[in-house]
Formats: structure tokens, sequence, C-alpha cells
């Protein structure tokens, strides 16, 4: 039996509007097109409602780099965060919406987070809006909070893109019980991404309509524990804070191996260790410093540890620095960190942030590699900063 809503026509009588469904699938995909508050993004979040732009319907995913597109999502949206918000929209009526469509949705994201980059998706956005005559730019400012450009945006969207933090969302008329508890236990289970079951019903009658966004798996849950964990925005996160979120997704095993690290870089002469301001993430960067008193700008971060368990090498501050701009001397950084040891790292991200699991480090040779080449590192910072002897004169 449907279900029934009432609301008053412009002569303030009352309409009887009843459950309708959807024609057809594409309709329901239109209207969250052009009407993504329809995802309810104030009930993803109460604390910070989510808010979402539209990069582009029928978005192409591949499973092989340099390969054609071989999947296509529904829909691509971001959040003002610049958060990858992947949307699927199934109607009640389609038998796949249960395990199948968890499955696909998936898959999607694991290839979306290998294969696509920041620059494809700004170049796909601005292809649609200079298709519709709009202006790119505009749109996004409009979009942002006052203060963030366009470029600004995009680098948050690539930040999380290289850091594998997605939103998933299943959108339909009505979802099964059984589709529903997979989707929550998926989105407690995820320690970076979201997960959600948007229902989007539809209610019609003498010739008024109203559709009715609800998010079924619970919101205020998430947004709390996240908050806890993270902290106000732009608050600088403490040893106290940064371990208990630490221990909260990984364990005691996680932070035994994070404070192995920062206790490494707490007795080395010229090296500190300094917390983060991250709003949904702590991290401990770890930088070498010509005086320890005072970080000055052109001292380098060459390590970050993060507060969802992995450990970030950051090849991409060490290039600009003298020693290390040589692409040979990056090299040998990633031979020392990978030949003796099970650590992976591709090598074509010595130009990057690539990072390795906190798990990694757990055994004891990985661990004795991991430091001797942070010690070697260190070394070539240091060195880089002698003053060259002075030419001899005869």
């Amino acid at each position: 039996m449907s279900s029934v809503m009432y609301g008053f026509d412009q002569h303030d009588q009352l309409v009887e509007l009843r459950e309708t469904p959807f024609e057809t699938e594409p309709i329901l995909q239109d209207f969250l097109s052009k009407h993504p508050a329809l995802l309810a993004g104030d009930q993803m979040n109460a604390l910070e409602p989510r808010r979402f732009l539209l990069i582009t319907a029928e978005a192409g995913i591949a499973i092989a780099k340099d390969a054609g597109d071989h999947f296509s999502l529904d829909h691509l949206f971001v959040d003002q965060d610049g958060i990858p918000t992947l949307v699927e929209v199934k109607r009640s009526s389609d038998t796949r919406l249960r395990r199948e469509v968890v499955g696909q949705l998936l898959e999607y994201a694991a290839n979306a987070v290998a294969f696509w980059d920041a620059d494809r998706l700004r170049a796909i956005f601005e292809e649609r809006c200079l298709s519709q005559s709009i202006s790119p730019e505009e749109h996004v400012v409009s979009f942002v909070a006052a203060g963030t450009g366009p470029d600004d945006f995009w680098s948050k969207v690539k930040q999380n893109l290289s850091l594998e933090r997605l939103r998933l969302v299943f959108v339909s008329d009505k979802f099964a019980a059984e589709t529903q508890r997979i989707v929550e236990f998926l989105n407690r289970q995820m320690q970076l991404s979201e997960v959600y079951a948007v229902e989007v019903r539809q209610y019609a009658g003498k010739g008024m309509k109203t559709l009715v966004p609800r998010v079924l798996n619970p919101s205020l849950i998430q947004s709390e524990r996240k908050n806890t964990t993270a902290g106000v925005r732009g608050e600088q996160w403490t040893e106290e804070r940064f371990y208990a979120a630490l221990s909260e997704r990984h364990g005691n095993g996680a932070v035994a191996v994070f404070r192995k690290v920062a206790g490494w870089a707490a007795g080395r002469e010229n090296v500190v260790a300094f917390f983060g301001h991250g709003r949904l993430d702590g991290s401990i960067q770890i930088a070498y410093v010509k005086n320890k008193v005072s970080y000055q700008s052109d001292d380098t971060v060459f390590l970050t540890l993060w507060s969802y368990g992995k450990a970030e090498i950051e090849f991409q501050y060490l290039l600009t620095k003298p020693s290390f701009d040589n692409v040979n001397k990056r090299e040998e950084l990633w031979s020392r960190l990978t030949s003796r040891s099970t650590i992976q790292i591709p090598q074509e991200k010595i130009d990057k942030r690539p990072s390795i699991l906190w798990s990694d480090l757990e055994d004891e040779t990985n661990m004795q590699v991991f430091l001797a080449a942070q010690e070697w590192v260190v070394s070539q910072l240091s060195a880089a900063q002698e003053p060259s002897p002075p030419d001899f004169v005869a």
C-alpha cells in the first residue's frame, strides 16, 4: 500500500498526494543532475551540511592505465571540501539493487582512485559548463566558501583522490532492508570514505508533485564520531588527540609503530616533529631544520605520519631542495626504501607524495630500512646546507 502526503493548492484546499513510482530510471537521474540538493547533504552531516557540485553525469572510469573508459558512473559530484561523491541510481523494481549494485559501485570506486586525476575531472567539469554557456570559474567560486579560488578547490579534489577519500551514494525510490544493512555495514567499516543510501520518494496528485529525500543510514553518529577525532577546523592537533584517533582506527599496533618513528625524529639534532591543523585528519610532520628553536620557510618536511594510518614520503617537497632536485638522488631514496624491504612504492611516484601503511613498518626489518633511509635523507639535506670550501688560489 502506497503512503500518502498532503499539500495545499493555490486555493488553500487540501490535496492528497500518493506515493508514485518514477516511470523510468533516467527521470530520477535527471532530477539529481538538475537538483543536487536531492542527495540530502544536510542529513549526511548535521553539523556541516554537505553541498554538491555536479562534475558530470555518466562519468567514465577506466580499468587500466592509458586505457579507454570501461565503466559509466551515473553521477559524479564533489562537495564543498572537494570530496568526490560517486552516485549510482537504481529504481526499487530493478532486481540488481541489492548485492549486485553494491559490488558495482565498490568496483567503480576502486578504479576511480586508481585512474582518475583532478586535472581530468576539472577538464570534464569545464567542458560541461561551457557546453551550457556557464563560466566554470564563476560556477566554482559561487559554490565554495568565500576566499577559496578555483585552483585551491581543485587542489582539495586532488588531495582527496590521492588519499582515496570518497563518498559513495546509492539512490533509489525505495531500499530493501537487506540493502540498507549492507550500506550501514560499509559505512561503519570505511576509514576514509563514507557510504550512504538515499531514498527519493515521489508523491503526486491533482497536478501537484513533490520529492522527499531521506538518508537511511544514521548520519548524526557519523558526524559526531568524525568531529570527536578530528577536532575543530583549523585547530592544531595534539599528541593525545592524534594517537587517540590513530588507535580508534587501527589499534595499539599502529600507535606503537608511529611512536617509534616520532621517537626517532625527537632524537635527531636537526629534525623536528610538529602536529598539523587538519580538519578531518591529524598529522605529524617531520622536518629537517637548520635551527630547532624556530621552524623557517626554507626548512624541509620530508615525512608525514597521518592519523588514518599512513606514512607519506614527501618526494614532492624534497625535489625543490638542493641535492634532491636531482632525479638520481630521489631514485636513490626510492631504492633505499624498497630494495632491502617489502615496502612497495611505485617508482613513477618519486615526484609525488606516495604513502605506505603503518602495518608495513610492523616488520622489524622494514622499520630498520625505513629509518635508515630517513637518516640518509637528513644527512643529504645537512650536507647541502654546508658551505662549499673556498677555491684554492695559488
